[in-house]
């Protein structure tokens, strides 16, 4: 099955964990996309892209109109489910009515400028089944959250306390959310300060715009360290856990305080009272600062133990088949009102690809786990797969050979060339080899003109054109001149040469074949990205005209760069693809310039074997 999960917000709290673990979790067995914006991969301590695991096809949409960018994203994946958290995806799926079976979450509660039009809703606790239309409501499930298993950091509770200037024997208080006002954080420290307890203290973890209001107003032993990236490290240095929130509809951080076994204080929320049966927290009315400071007192007294709690129901597996039982459900029930991949494509879904025997795709990789699973999969219907991998530092290896790859590690590296030519020695039984790399991915029209080519048993070499993708969007308008040799019958192909943008060296006399297939290369998932390509290439580029005993410099590199951008922008159509197409042929023809500058001012760093 084919899901797309889309939130369109910018830093990390429990919907957005959420909608990652999901999403991690599906990728096991499913072909899963995730939507954010840009800003979700800042650099920041609470950003989140970095939190996908390399199994996901993670797709950034810009900051600006983001809804309207990831419908345009939706329609490009064309997925089985689209999946939507908070108000800005509810209303991504709006404009895909039809497309694919649009569900949402609700992660707060059932509100019909979000909701009301989308196919079917997921809901977090049974109290929010009841402000859904009758309609929609029979389109609705009742699944609740989840916890990971996990661990914190040995020695954490000593560390955090230490760093902080806790003392060993105090008791300490916790809370984590972010910092506004639903969680209730200025009325715990009012009840905190209420209880005048000598030897308690409270830690305050999350962001959000109330944490510089409430920094101000804190008094002794109130500490607000603000987002953490380890919460569960915070969580064994707490004795108690409190949840002051004026509204709560589930209550992730519930869960995670009944993993690490702390005692709990919940003020009487929907989701503190849905999971009540299993915490048995010391509860208190809403609002009620009075009896929150009597709690507080209580426990600082009391010094309860912590517990073990019966959180098995709360294990994600359970709840995975419980959302894809209810996928499969709901889309039974929309039928032909989905156009998304059709019956045949269902099929597809359903049944693996059948291999082309004789035929092997090999790829070149270097710290690619996070595109790799893409591109294997659009191999998967040759005989062998090959991945030679440079000496990756992520999970490449690891991804590969669950895809059902042969690997072979060849770190001194020595350019492309080289690398190519002794992928040739672990392709003996094929008759055809295509190359492939981890950026590209095979579509199916592609694929069955590969298995024609290779059925005929000719000879021969064949080019193929790419569609270049490039910050999320295809650019379709545009030209990619003559095209390159992909596919070669084995006897046809020697070797390669060259460190970067290999020649394949052929028999004398190979025909030449073309053909008509684009194949989709996704050259830039995002600025950054084609910033580090650009430095990469343009050094590659450099090194090899280095050994040809060409000349570099800045007046040639203007040259370069310009006849380069006015080629791809102009003669072959770039400007068709609006500001995609601009960024894209600006950044190759950058490149252009800074391979005949380095070629000048750094011909002494230049060889042969700079990293991809």
């Amino acid at each position: 099955m084919r899901i797309a999960h889309l939130i369109l917000t910018r830093r990390f709290a429990g919907s957005e964990r959420h909608a990652v673990e999901l999403a991690n979790a599906q990728s096991a067995e499913h072909e899963v996309w995730l939507i954010l914006r840009q800003s979700a991969a800042d650099s920041r301590a609470d950003a989140f892209a970095d939190r996908v695991d390399p199994r996901v096809r993670l797709l950034l949409v810009p900051d600006w109109l983001p809804f309207w960018h990831a419908a345009r994203a939706l329609r490009r994946i064309r997925p089985d489910v689209a999946h939507a958290h908070l108000s800005g995806a509810c209303r991504a799926l709006h404009g895909v009515k039809g497309l694919c079976l649009r569900v949402a979450t609700l992660h707060i509660r059932y509100k019909p400028r979000q909701h009301a039009r989308l196919d079917a809703l997921v809901a977090v606790a049974p109290w929010q089944l009841a402000g859904i239309p009758p309609a929609l409501r029979a389109r609705t499930e009742q699944i609740d959250n989840w916890v990971l298993p996990g661990h914190p950091a040995p020695g954490a509770r000593a560390r955090l306390r230490a760093e902080n200037g806790i003392p060993e024997n105090a008791w300490v208080f916790g809370a984590v959310g972010r910092t506004e006002h639903s969680k209730g954080f200025d009325l715990l420290m009012d009840a905190f300060n209420a209880a005048g307890m000598a030897e308690a203290w409270l830690v305050i973890i999350g962001h959000g715009p109330e944490l510089a209001r409430l920094r101000r107003r804190a008094g002794p032993r109130v500490l607000l360290p603000g987002f953490s990236r380890a919460p569960r490290d915070w969580m064994a240095a707490f004795d108690g856990f409190v949840n002051a929130a004026r509204s709560e509809p589930f209550g992730l951080v519930l869960l995670e305080a009944m993993q690490s076994g702390l005692p709990i204080i919940a003020t009487r929320t929907q989701g503190a009272l849905h999971l009540a049966g299993c915490m048995h927290p010391a509860l208190t009315p809403l609002g009620d600062k009075a009896a929150l400071a009597q709690a507080l007192a209580d426990m600082a007294r009391t010094r309860p133990a912590r517990r073990n709690y019966p959180i098995e129901r709360f294990a994600i597996g359970e709840k995975l088949a419980q959302l894809e039982a209810f996928y499969r459900r709901e889309l039974a029930h929309a039928g032909s009102n989905i156009q998304s991949h059709g019956a045949a494509a269902r099929q597809e879904l359903a049944e693996p690809a059948q291999r082309v025997p004789g035929l092997t795709v090999m790829v070149l990789t270097l710290n690619e786990a996070r595109r790799l699973p893409a591109c294997l999969r659009s191999a998967s219907f040759a005989e062998q797969l090959l991945v030679i991998d440079a000496g990756s530092t992520d999970d490449t290896v690891a991804v590969a050979r669950a895809c059902g790859a042969q690997v072979q590690v060849h770190d001194d590296w020595q350019g492309f060339g080289v690398q190519r030519t002794r992928a040739l020695a672990y392709c003996r039984q094929a008759s055809y080899i295509f190359c492939l790399d981890a950026d590209e991915e095979i579509t199916p029209e592609l694929q069955a003109e590969i298995a024609a080519v290779v059925a005929s048993g000719e000879q021969a070499v064949w080019k193929l054109r790419w569609l270049p993708v490039a910050f999320g969007r295809p650019l379709r308008g545009m030209g990619t001149g003559s095209g390159m040799p992909r596919l070669f019958h084995a006897a046809c192909l020697q070797g390669y040469e060259g460190a970067v943008h290999e020649q394949a060296q052929l028999t004398p006399g190979t025909p030449v074949r073309r053909l008509r297939h684009k194949l989709p290369h996704y050259s830039y998932d995002s600025v950054q990205d084609g910033l580090k390509k650009l430095t990469q290439y343009a050094l590659l580029g450099a090194s090899k005209r280095a050994a040809q005993g060409q000349r570099g410099g800045v007046l040639r590199g203007l040259a370069s760069g310009a006849v380069f951008f006015l080629r791809f922008y102009v003669l072959q159509r770039g400007f068709l693809s609006g500001g995609y197409g601009f960024l894209y042929c600006y950044l190759l023809a950058q490149e252009r310039f800074l391979r005949y500058a380095a070629l000048k001012y750094d011909r002494q760093l230049l060889h042969d074997r700079i990293k991809r």
